[in-house]
């Protein structure tokens, strides 16, 4: 994805486009594996899962 601000392959801010290939990298980035082990401690059962959350 290219856009006029330069973005690249990072996509948008607030829109996670799950087509994009390995978006969990490209949003997230170094963060992910940290976000994911936070993921799974605050909220084992998925309650607040979604289709592009972690």
């Amino acid at each position: 994805m290219r856009d006029g601000l330069g973005l690249g392959t990072t996509g948008y801010v607030n829109h996670i486009d799950p087509e994009m290939p390995d978006w969990p990298s490209a949003y997230y980035g170094r963060n992910l594996a940290r976000l994911r082990k936070v993921a799974r401690r605050h909220d084992p059962g998925r309650v607040l899962a979604f289709p592009q959350g972690l």
